[in-house]
């Protein structure tokens, strides 16, 4: 899943209602690892539906450099727009597929602090999308500037993202059964490792 770490890309109240959400229901029916291959594969199919607005993407980035323009910056902001709201709705989706998985037993620690996680990353990915939207293409140096801004911001969001999880003790801590997800969190890794 291309996240806040792909492109350069990762709130607490969004977070928060989040964890307040995972159901304990299937708690006693569902694995550690049948959890993780359900996320991982819901991870695998994020990346590949948000694979078009990457393209997309780095195509407006090859066409701005090959020839900028107010018409090809205006293509690039709406690109980065686009791959924001795309990874915005994959993680919503990846949400969605934890909670309906539920939670192990003994393992409400791991899955709170992942949600937790994926929340913020999904609020990063909502603000970089307002604020690439937001991006002034009337001129070069103005787009520029703009575009730099929101790049800057992206690779601040994804370096602290990835510290946050390395250093959260319900991921240090996990079970091995989870690492792939763990990886996944606290590496530039797209997907999970193979479960």
């Amino acid at each position: 899943m291309q996240r806040l770490v792909g492109f350069g890309i990762a709130a607490c109240c969004a977070a928060s209602l989040l964890v307040g959400t995972v159901g304990s229901a299937n708690a006693q029916s569902v694995t550690p690892s049948s959890f993780t291959k359900h996320v991982c594969a819901a991870v695998a199919t994020a990346q590949q539906a948000s694979k078009p607005a990457t393209t997309a993407l780095k195509e407006a980035g090859s066409a701005y450099k090959a020839a900028p323009s107010a018409t090809t910056a205006t293509a690039l902001r709406d690109a980065l727009t686009q791959a924001a709201s795309t990874l915005d709705q994959q993680t919503g989706g990846l949400l969605t597929v934890i909670q309906q998985t539920g939670t192990p037993t003994g393992a409400a620690d791991f899955v709170n602090a992942l949600v937790a996680q994926l929340g913020v990353q999904r609020t990063k990915a909502q603000q970089l999308a307002q604020n690439s939207a937001a991006v002034d293409t009337s001129t070069s140096a103005a787009f520029t500037q703009g575009f730099q801004q929101v790049i800057a911001e992206t690779k601040t969001a994804s370096a602290e993202a990835r510290a946050s999880a390395k250093s959260d003790p319900a991921f240090k801590h996990a079970q091995k059964t989870f690492r792939p997800l763990v990886r996944f969190l606290t590496t530039d890794a797209d997907t999970c490792a193979k479960v």
